[in-house]
């Protein structure tokens, strides 16, 4: 499955010391991502079409979401006038 990086800030919301979490702002254009772990999301602002496996979810500024990252997933910004922005928590981190 084809791997995308995310256009991240530079803005990391964890102290920066190596840990089990890695927790980051990111403006999400979208992709597609595949690796062990969990991720948990609130969007700060704008939408996020988030989908894992079969299932399509569409959430909206202020709304939170948690997953198995085993599971096939991918995101996107459903908008192309406005941005989407994401306060992301992966564990374990994927560096």
């Amino acid at each position: 499955m084809p791997v995308r990086s995310v256009s991240r800030s530079p803005a990391v919301v964890t102290s920066g010391r190596p840990g089990p979490v890695l927790a980051l702002l990111a403006t999400i254009s979208g992709g597609m991502y595949a690796h062990d772990g969990e991720e948990v999301g609130y969007i700060s602002e704008g939408r996020l079409e988030l989908a894992i496996e079969d299932d399509v979810h569409v959430l909206e500024t202020a709304d939170s979401f948690h997953f198995d990252c085993n599971r096939s997933h991918s995101h996107r910004n459903p908008a192309t006038d406005r941005r989407t922005v994401v306060v992301w928590c992966v564990t374990p981190p994927p560096h």
